[in-house]
């Protein structure tokens, strides 16, 4: 059953249609937003990896192409440990805790929506089954009026009343528990958010702190801009070399 897709409208009167219909529109909405709230995540923590690896590589390839006893070589060598010891740890630590807080809990209500919405909705599509036999039967007696036995016609509007009254107790229960259902979502996220946002404050402070390290091995006295200036003066004491001026 597909409870998307379950749609017994002109059961109930207007209100208690779009009461229905609209509470479960919401908790779709809220599964499709898990959905790519999970995937953004699995994205986050390849992307993390993938960071922490590409650093290293660049580390190591600076390392390749300086003298063996340079500066450079030096300072670069001595990044590479920090980096493949410090951040690494810190890159899996903070992964392993968007794991726990994040990826997993996603996944765990994720899956509790379409079980707890499909037995909700399929009871009420029981109870409107009922329902609309129970119209129709008397409907039908009644446009049978002068071959229908009168007993019969009471029978079936006693009926009828009864099965309108469970459809409708039903129905509230069921807007009552997806109203519930999509009230509880801001408050589980809202935990894990907490505990992503104070992880990622965390990894990005030991990030600092590692790059802080690795610029007390350098001179760092140099401000952004004065940095921009001698990478262009390099640049043009590279072009005026006779073998690329030709």
């Amino acid at each position: 059953m597909n409870w998307r897709k379950s749609d017994k409208r002109g059961i109930g009167d207007h209100g208690t249609d779009e009461a229905f219909l609209k509470v479960r529109s919401n908790v779709a909405a809220i599964e499709k937003s898990l959905g790519k709230l999970n995937e953004s995540l699995k994205k986050y923590s390849k992307q993390l990896d993938a960071l922490s690896s590409n650093e290293m590589h660049i580390f190591s390839e600076l390392s390749a192409h300086a003298d063996s006893d340079s500066h450079l070589k030096n300072v670069s060598v001595t990044a590479y440990s920090t980096m493949s010891s410090d951040l690494s740890m810190q890159v899996a630590q903070h992964a392993e805790l968007v794991e726990e807080a994040m990826v997993m809990p996603l996944k765990k209500f994720g899956k509790l929506i379409p079980n707890e919405v499909r037995e909700a909705v399929k009871a009420r599509d029981n109870s409107a089954n009922k329902y609309l036999s129970a119209k129709k039967n008397y409907e039908d007696l009644l446009k049978n009026r002068d071959r229908a036995l009168p007993y019969k016609i009471e029978k079936a509007e006693k009926e009828l009343e009864n099965a309108k009254r469970d459809f409708e107790i039903c129905n509230e229960a069921t807007v009552q528990d997806l109203t519930n259902l999509c009230n509880s979502c801001e408050p589980y996220i809202g935990v894990s958010f907490e505990a992503f946002a104070k992880s990622n404050e965390r990894f990005f402070e030991a990030s600092r702190d590692c790059c802080k390290d690795i610029l007390e091995k350098v001179d760092n006295s140099s401000s952004e801009t004065a940095l921009v200036n001698k990478i262009d003066s390099s640049f043009d004491e590279l072009s005026s070399l006779s073998i690329i001026a030709r």
